[in-house]
């Protein structure tokens, strides 16, 4: 019987139940007296804390964040992280391409990809796995459903380091100011970049992952 439990895959929604997040009980759904349907958000009938059965507007906020990101994917490519200026030469910029591409040809090849994986692909795979899921939920893509899970999960884990790079710029810049012998600023660049990991990780937190098991019951 323990082991029939444990397989289960009911689940509390299907059971008319929501969990509350702050004093851990499980709570009969609320319904509206008129209509008698399932009412989405309502209050902890112990703790009288809101408890909300799906994310508020989750699938069009995430939609919108997600396209947000890809429009400041280009320019925080396009435009120079670093602004370098020396004495007696001209000032040069550099983006984030340019700069993994320089530090490549300088024999700095773990650095370089330590850079393009934590500033180019890191960003571009959340984004279009987030988009992936989205389109998943949105045409019933859900055969695998537990994939779509580790998929969502693995987007939240990376996310947290796509932010290394404006970090190692910031430290790069503060330990080589030159003086009157040159200065390095950081460009536009390094805001549209900062900007597109914030937007990526509000895109993430906005999803909720509990759209892909929704209804799970009913196609078994």
């Amino acid at each position: 019987m323990l082991q029939q439990e444990r397989t289960s895959h009911v689940s509390a929604l299907s059971q008319a139940m929501a969990y509350c997040h702050r004093c851990h009980i499980v709570a009969p759904v609320e319904r509206n007296q008129a209509t008698q349907e399932r009412v989405n958000r309502f209050s902890c009938p112990r703790c009288q804390s809101s408890i909300s059965l799906r994310k508020t507007n989750s699938m069009n906020r995430a939609w919108f964040f997600v396209l947000l990101g890809f429009a400041v994917f280009i320019p925080s490519h396009v435009f120079p992280v670093m602004l370098i200026t020396e004495l007696a030469s001209q000032p040069y910029e550099k983006t984030i391409l340019s700069g993994v591409f320089t530090m490549f040809n300088d024999g700095l090849w773990v650095l370089s990809a330590v850079v393009f994986i934590a500033s180019v692909l890191i960003p571009l795979v959340k984004l279009v796995g987030l988009a992936f899921l989205l389109l998943a939920v949105r045409y019933k893509w859900l055969k695998h459903r537990y994939r779509l899970t580790q998929l969502y999960r693995f987007i939240v884990f990376v996310g947290r380091w796509a932010m290394i790079d404006i970090f190692f710029a910031a430290i790069f810049i503060s330990l080589n100011q030159l003086g009157v012998l040159g200065n390095i600023q950081a460009g536009y660049g390094a805001t549209f970049f900062a900007s597109m990991c914030i937007i990526t990780m509000v895109a993430a937190e906005a999803f909720d992952p509990r759209f892909l098991w929704d209804h799970h019951e009913e196609g078994k």
